[in-house]
């Protein structure tokens, strides 16, 4: 079966739970963050769900055993927006218990972009070294993925956004990941992201 096919099955039944958010426990030292895997709210304003990037976060766990965390049912809540979040405390409290060394918040950018990959490191201030960042424009360069750019049009710079705020709770490395809706549209394409995601 492709991935277009089997995917909303696979995102059906990580969604389908009482809980607010989940935390599915992993071995390895990166975390991957999915707060918008469903239909959330800004000001009382709804926003879109990106449910790919629960597919994704799924399919790097069980390739590489990466944990990640992802909002289950809309609360009124959008974690990367409101500075009080229960979803922002589970996932500082998690990675200070545990030997995380990088976090990346995924994200999905709206199709009318001319951005691909929007990398946000506020200007290098939510990282400590370049190793990851490198590793990540590499990766989707070298699979000519489209237009990489970093801090536009999204930064990561407010003081309320996960990568930021997580950043300064914790020290260690954070990066917010946008991905261009384009991406998700083939299985061709959607191939090609999961492969610059694996090497």
């Amino acid at each position: 079966m492709s991935i277009l096919g089997s995917k909303n099955r696979i995102i059906n039944s990580l969604l389908n739970k009482t809980d607010r958010e989940i935390i599915v426990d992993g071995n390895a030292n990166i975390m991957l963050s999915c707060p918008h895997a469903v239909l959330h709210y800004r000001n009382g304003v709804e926003k879109l769900d990106e449910p790919d990037t629960l597919y994704i976060a799924n399919y790097l766990h069980s390739k590489f055993d990466l944990p990640y965390i992802y909002k289950v049912n809309s609360d009124g809540e959008d974690a990367n927006y409101d500075l009080q979040s229960h979803y922002k405390d589970l996932l500082v409290n998690y990675i200070k218990s545990h030997d995380i060394r990088l976090l990346i918040d995924l994200h999905q950018l709206n199709q009318g972009r001319k951005e691909i990959i929007n990398i946000g490191i506020n200007g290098f201030d939510n990282i400590n070294s370049t190793l990851y960042l490198n590793k990540l424009v590499r990766n989707f360069s070298n699979n000519n993925i489209g237009l990489i750019s970093i801090d536009e049009p999204f930064a990561a710079s407010g003081a309320k956004t996960i990568s930021n705020y997580v950043h300064n709770k914790t020290n260690i490395d954070c990066i917010q990941f946008e991905m261009n809706c384009k991406l998700f549209k083939t299985s061709d394409k959607y191939k090609q992201v999961l492969k610059c995601f694996r090497e």
